[in-house]
């Protein structure tokens, strides 16, 4: 390539959902950048990645040994892995909000300063000031459990489901965003349109 990696080179970068659609493709180009990947699936990864961790982001427990799996400091973090609105609404929630969440706040002492988080919210997620309400009792849950019982309390339909878990993606970066602005690293996300995701 003969475009700018934006300085990757080298960076250790940690990317979930890397065995497929978006998530895939970023680390080719964080591989063919020089970047250090350390890639997080429940699929496996055919990429020469510098270190392969699975994790199923609707279990708790994967995800805290993937956290403990990733030694040493880290510079960013691509939290890319995601479901569709055509999934069970639980498992839609489970992996788009409580899953990045859980995963981010175990890794965030690890992020050197000057170091980045990412997270793929959605076009779908552009509502979210009219649901800041309901969006912010559930990101007021302390952790996974007590999200997946708030989520059981509060049944929703596919659609439905999928654009509340972007909603909470944009409001859950803005409080990690504030939180951690002192410590050196950035924290945004991004909002793509429809993917075709093999």
């Amino acid at each position: 390539m003969t475009s700018p990696h934006f300085g990757f080179a080298e960076k250790r970068v940690v990317v979930t959902g890397a065995a497929s659609g978006i998530g895939y493709r970023t680390t080719e180009l964080l591989l063919e950048a020089g970047a250090h990947v350390v890639a997080l699936d429940r699929n496996p990864v055919d990429l020469k990645v510098a270190q392969f961790v699975p994790v199923d982001m609707t279990e708790a427990t994967t995800i805290d040994a993937a956290a403990r799996e990733i030694d040493g400091e880290i510079d960013v973090l691509l939290n890319i892995a995601g479901v569709p609105g055509t999934a069970d609404p639980l498992v839609t929630m489970k992996v788009n909000v409580l899953g990045l969440r859980m995963l981010t706040e175990l890794l965030i002492a690890r992020i050197r300063s000057g170091g980045a988080i990412t997270n793929v919210a959605s076009i779908a997620g552009a509502q979210w000031q009219a649901h800041l309400d309901e969006v912010q009792r559930l990101l007021a849950t302390p952790d996974y459990e007590s999200g997946v019982a708030w989520l059981r309390d509060h049944p929703m339909d596919g659609k439905r489901a999928y654009d509340f878990s972007k909603e909470c993606v944009v409001v859950l970066t803005k409080q990690h965003g504030r939180y951690l602005r002192e410590h050196g690293v950035r924290v945004n996300s991004i909002s793509p349109g429809p993917v075709r995701t093999p």
